[in-house]
């Protein structure tokens, strides 16, 4: 599914709040400055003396915890309107919400307009991850990141990877294209599940058949062209569904609104709960195409405190067994996205000192990175996600492929 941040977006700036920016007892009504030097006021378009242009605007809180987003509406005018002997100087003014209480100086801002006229903009706290991934996203170098000084940023017209997507749609940011050939795709669907999703292991069964490629020789690439494909067919049938129930409605509830409420909760906790089952099916087909011995988590098969991890190679019971070798034993957790989960992993197998843990998320901070070397957890990222990472990163990392051979060189017995 081809998506690129050209496609979403005309304009995109960044920079670090100052106090004037944030602090409201030393800010000028919430009004943000010095868009117009990085091409803002060309891309909205121009605007006659004295009229206040209002803009409709997601606002985001996005912090490495949690993300916080609301609708509103922004003015754009000339706050030098009406004197004639004073050049224009354009700014931006913003309503205080429940976004705008959270920021302080220093945090950063991202501001992005649609191709619809539509300003997303985001705040991230300072040195956070997720300030880290929006500068890395749209090429905003972190060299200029306390100059207070608005940069404009980089739409490139590479295609963005699954996991970028992910990470964007989560905070409201980017919405799927439809796509050309949904309708065909939506028909041969519906003809083999006419009952709606099948089973998480079906669907990624269908993904792979679809996609017809097998991994030996290309792990990573094979895993993320998989995703990508089950998350196409995915979204094309959950449009399906999504649109019957709306147009059905729900006439059986008291409330509708509670009804509406609780099916959109519904369909959010699929589209997370499905991304993590999908990233363990295509990994599970993966190690068994490369004969790894390898079992998973379950309630039969557990570590120390009822612990169940992914994957352990080669068994459970090598693990549990006193006499087999430990340093023939590996862990690998799989996560698509980490943030702070990933020290559960720290406590599920204590005979392991060395872990291994596989995502899909990108552009984690090299603090984190460092975090996690010192814990000794090793990250495990797909190749083609690997790129997203700095240079300097990419020496904490390990692709898929790597891990394999680890994996094949370490149970030997």
């Amino acid at each position: 599914m081809d998506s690129r941040l050209s496609e979403h977006f005309i304009f995109a700036a960044g920079k670090s709040l100052s106090a004037v920016d944030a602090v409201p007892s030393r800010s000028n009504q919430h009004e943000i400055g010095g868009l117009v030097r990085v091409g803002f006021g060309k891309a909205i378009g121009s605007i006659s003396s004295g009229e206040k242009l209002q803009i409709p605007c997601l606002m985001v809180w996005l912090s490495d915890d949690d993300s916080h987003l609301i609708n509103t509406t922004v003015t754009w005018y000339d706050a030098r309107a009406g004197k004639a002997d004073r050049a224009p100087e354009y700014r931006l003014y913003y309503p205080s919400n429940e976004v705008t209480d959270r920021i302080g100086e220093g945090d950063f801002l991202l501001t992005a307009l649609r191709h619809n006229n539509e300003l997303v903009i985001c705040f991230a706290p300072k040195d956070s991850q997720a300030e880290w991934q929006l500068r890395s996203l749209f090429g905003l170098s972190s060299s200029n990141i306390t100059d207070h000084h608005f940069h404009g940023a980089e739409l490139s017209d590479k295609t963005l990877l699954l996991p970028i997507r992910i990470f964007l749609e989560e905070i409201g940011i980017i919405f799927e294209p439809v796509l050309d050939y949904q309708d065909v795709t939506l028909e041969w669907l519906l003809s083999r599940y006419p009952d709606g999703f099948p089973t998480s292991k079906v669907f990624s069964e269908l993904a792979r058949e679809r996609v017809g490629r097998h991994s030996v020789g290309a792990p990573d690439e094979t895993l993320m062209a998989w995703l990508e494909e089950e998350e196409m067919l995915f979204r094309i049938m959950e449009r399906h569904i999504i649109r019957q129930q709306l147009q059905t409605g729900f006439e059986d509830e008291k409330d509708d609104v509670e009804a509406f409420i609780k099916y959109s909760l519904s369909v959010h906790n699929r589209r997370k709960s499905r991304v993590g089952f999908a990233f363990e099916n295509h990994l599970e087909t993966i190690f068994m195409e490369h004969g790894l011995a390898f079992e998973k988590g379950s309630r039969c098969n557990v570590t120390e405190n009822n612990s169940k991890p992914d994957f352990l190679f080669p068994s459970f019971a090598a693990y549990h067994n006193q006499g087999y070798q430990q340093d023939k034993l590996l862990i690998l957790a799989a996560k698509t996205s980490c943030k702070d989960r990933w020290r559960q992993v720290l406590a599920e197998a204590a005979r392991i000192p060395k872990k291994h843990l596989i995502t899909l998320q990108s552009l984690i901070s090299i603090n984190q990175l460092e975090e996690m070397r010192y814990h000794q957890l090793q990250l495990v990222i797909p190749s083609p996600v690997l790129t997203l990472y700095s240079p300097n990163s990419q020496n904490f990392l390990m692709p898929l492929s790597e891990f394999i051979t680890v994996v094949k060189d370490t149970t030997i017995v």
